[in-house]
């Protein structure tokens, strides 16, 4: 599969900052989330300072295996809101992530954001079919804790990606 490794003694850093980390920043306070995934620079200072985290907390199983110049940023327009597009690091294991949507369902460019806007983390990760083969899973999570599985075995494709995450919030999946 496209954006893969074959090191089987990888840590669990990708996991981790992939599932749980970004996703709770971004949950945790998304307009600022938003804000700095946009800027030039200061999203890559974002996502070291929440890589650094993860480190901290897996420091017993070594140094990942991947930086921060191999993630890759990109703020998208998903209908009419705004959704940051994350190409992690190249996967190696089940459950890892190979792309992320944070996307902050709030129109874009009509005033300020709610207070608690409603907020989904979608995610294309490897995963196995249940013919042994592997596969990938597209997924969503959102600020109210509901996930939801969309779709199996799509391409590692960040065009692919979008246009299924346009196709999941323009039909009110």
């Amino acid at each position: 599969m496209n954006g893969e490794l074959k090191n089987t003694n990888r840590t669990d850093h990708h996991s981790y900052l992939g599932n749980v980390a970004i996703r709770e920043v971004f949950f945790y306070d998304p307009e600022s989330f938003t804000v700095i995934m946009t800027s030039e620079g200061k999203n890559y200072r974002l996502l070291n300072s929440i890589s650094e985290k993860v480190k901290e907390e897996f420091d017993s199983q070594g140094e990942p295996d991947f930086s921060i110049r191999d993630f890759l940023i990109v703020p998208v327009r998903i209908v009419d809101y705004g959704c940051i597009v994350i190409k992690m690091p190249p996967v190696q294991k089940k459950g890892e992530v190979y792309l992320i949507g944070a996307l902050m369902e709030v129109p874009l460019g009509k005033g300020s954001v709610p207070k608690n806007p409603s907020l989904r983390y979608f995610t294309l990760e490897k995963t196995v079919s249940i013919f042994g083969k592997d596969s990938t899973l597209l997924s969503s999570i959102d600020n109210n804790h509901q996930y939801k599985e969309y779709d199996e075995g799509l391409p590692v494709d960040e065009m692919t990606f979008i246009q299924k995450i346009e196709k999941i919030v323009s039909e009110g999946l």
